[in-house]
């Protein structure tokens, strides 16, 4: 059980890390001039942690997450996003 719990804790983190950058990223959207240029880093910062949380998951929790349908698709999914902007040219 306890191994279960550890990997939706992982999950849970990983979601966390993303919907932060996910808001960084919104607000960079938005933003203009200065406030651009600072958000910029931000955003690739944040991008980063995610990136590092879903890595982490997928290496330790792999095989929990083949028994819950679509997880994988759906961690494969969002790790390519957090990936692509986790890259300072975007």
């Amino acid at each position: 059980m306890a191994e279960v719990g550890q990997a939706e804790a992982a999950f849970l983190l990983a979601l966390y890390k993303h919907e932060q950058a996910e808001r960084v990223q919104a607000r960079l959207e938005k933003a203009t001039g200065d406030e651009a240029a600072k958000l910029r880093q931000n955003a690739v910062d944040a991008w980063t942690a995610a990136v590092s949380q879903w890595r982490s998951y997928r290496e330790q929790y792999r095989s929990a997450q083949a028994g819950l349908p679509g997880r994988a698709n759906h961690v494969e999914t969002l790790s390519a996003r957090a990936e692509k902007l986790a890259r300072p040219e975007n």
